[in-house]
């Protein structure tokens, strides 16, 4: 039973998740796995299979991964699973335990396995986190001012614990605890959801998108630059404040503070048009780096400035230990290493300060989280995901910026390439996208914040925190009472 409790688990916890999207699932999914982990005959038979739930949800959730990087995806699947094996040793080895004490390890445990994934190795990788799933629900996605996409995670599982307990004729507290805190907070989010409430900016996200997504082809950099630039032209003069194009929409031989041609044509449509230009610019650095940055033309055609990417994608902006991989032939697609920056930028504008983060970063609460801090009132997310054409990766990723949102009561932009573009209110709700792989010009008026800083904003990940703590509380406790016996 243990092993299909894990399969049944990685089932629903997938129909979490575009593309299905069915985001309430996620309080029961978890349920079939922790029942199966109390009845395991050995630990090893628990880590087997809580590592084939990993194993087999992670793999159907990211399968796209593969379209970009097979050799990445043979490690990345793998090493997914081995996150939980943990979790699932203690799971099963306080299974004994009173239920209060097993619920705190099994909600603590949860969330530091989400901290533990969310952080490390080399920044972290927090797809499929419960709490994205839980933003599916409106109400709830609204707290996440208060609690964090993380908060989220913790309910999801407090549930799903708690009513492990109840069909286990346990103890129904834990579960009617749970369920009431979810309610409060639902109740919260109806009646106070985040909003915006300063100077509103007509913004145009250009999606351009590509002529060989997923593949090489010669001269697609200009094409790419070409076809963002035809689209820009369209747009009538004093008719947006602020035009965005996405990653990667000017890089290489194309990019605009390399190629004079192209940065005049950028800084002459600024001109034309009145309004900002934000220009998603990839360049070399030296023989064997590169930068990935955000560059902001202002209304007179002169660069403000630039934002450089802070946290690459591992294996595919930089290789980890690169000098000892060689053998590796896939590893040589990524030729050059990226050269992170340093700090969020936030620019000024009339109606008020903006920040932005690119692609893979705003996967992370703590980027966002930073630009907000910084001064940014309202942040834009430029990414380039046509190398995993018209999988669901796109609409898992907008998933993920609209907890962002959210989490800090600002209006955001998702900027994608080759789609889907998204506007995204200050509640999380995405007002209106584009289609994928077809180029389009996404319009809209966002808002900016003067409210204040969120909850979420000031205190971080606290909710996730206190689990932990609770967590360790729980098997000091626990191991304390055997001692005593």
């Amino acid at each position: 039973m243990v092993w299909l409790g894990a399969l049944a688990s990685a089932g629903l916890l997938w129909l979490a998740f575009p593309p299905v999207g069915w985001g309430a699932i996620v309080f029961i999914a978890p349920v079939p796995l922790l029942w199966g982990l109390r009845r395991a005959k050995s630990r090893w038979a628990a880590a087997g299979a809580i590592y084939l739930f990993g194993l087999v949800f992670f793999t159907s959730l990211l399968w796209w991964v593969a379209i970009s990087t097979r050799v990445g995806a043979v490690v990345l699947f793998p090493v997914m699973g081995l996150y939980l094996v943990p979790l699932g040793w203690i799971v099963w080895r306080t299974r004994s335990w009173p239920p209060g004490l097993w619920w705190m390890v099994v909600v603590g445990g949860w969330a530091a396995t989400e901290w533990v994934r969310g952080h490390w190795p080399f920044g972290g990788f927090p797809w499929g986190s419960l709490g994205t799933a839980v933003g599916d629900v409106p109400a709830l996605r609204a707290t996440a001012q208060w609690v964090g996409e993380t908060g989220l995670s913790v309910l999801a599982v407090a549930i799903a614990a708690g009513l492990v307990l109840v069909l286990e004729r346990k103890s129904a507290r834990w579960l009617v605890g749970a369920v009431g805190i979810g309610l409060v907070l639902m109740l919260g989010g109806s009646l106070w959801p985040p909003h915006t409430d300063g100077n509103v900016l007509r913004v145009a996200v250009i999606q351009g998108s590509s002529p060989c997504p997923g593949r090489y082809c010669p001269g697609e950099n200009q094409e790419i630059f070409d076809s963002h630039l035809a689209l820009t032209r369209t747009l009538d003069a004093g008719s947006v404040d602020l035009v965005i194009w996405p990653e990667s929409s000017a890089q290489y031989e194309a990019e605009t503070l390399t190629n004079p041609r192209n940065g005049e044509a950028v800084a002459a449509e600024a001109v034309r048009l009145d309004a900002s230009i934000l220009v998603g610019s990839t360049r070399a650095v030296g023989d064997r780096g590169f930068v990935n940055a955000n560059v902001l033309y202002g209304p007179d055609g002169v660069v403000v400035g630039e934002y450089r990417k802070r946290q690459g994608v591992p294996f595919g902006e930089y290789v980890p230990f690169r000098r000892y991989l060689g053998w590796v032939k896939e590893i040589d697609r990524v030729s050059r290493d990226m050269v992170p920056g340093e700090r969020p930028v936030v620019w000024n504008l009339p109606q008020g300060s903006f920040a932005s983060v690119i692609c893979f970063e705003a996967a992370f609460p703590r980027h966002v989280r930073e630009a907000v801090r910084a001064g940014a009132r309202f942040v834009v997310v430029t990414t380039n995901e046509s190398g995993y054409g018209r999988s669901a990766a796109t609409l898992q990723f907008s998933e993920m910026t609209r907890m962002r949102a959210a989490e800090n009561g600002i209006d955001m932009v998702h900027a994608s390439i080759t789609g889907s573009s998204a506007l995204i209110t200050a509640d999380g709700t995405i007002i209106e996208r584009t289609p994928i792989m077809e180029p389009a010009i996404l319009r809209g008026e966002v808002g900016f914040r003067t409210l204040g800083p969120t909850l979420y904003n000031r205190a971080g990940d606290w909710v996730q925190l206190l689990a932990i703590a609770g967590f360790l509380i729980a098997v000091g406790l626990g191991v304390w009472r055997q001692r005593v016996r």
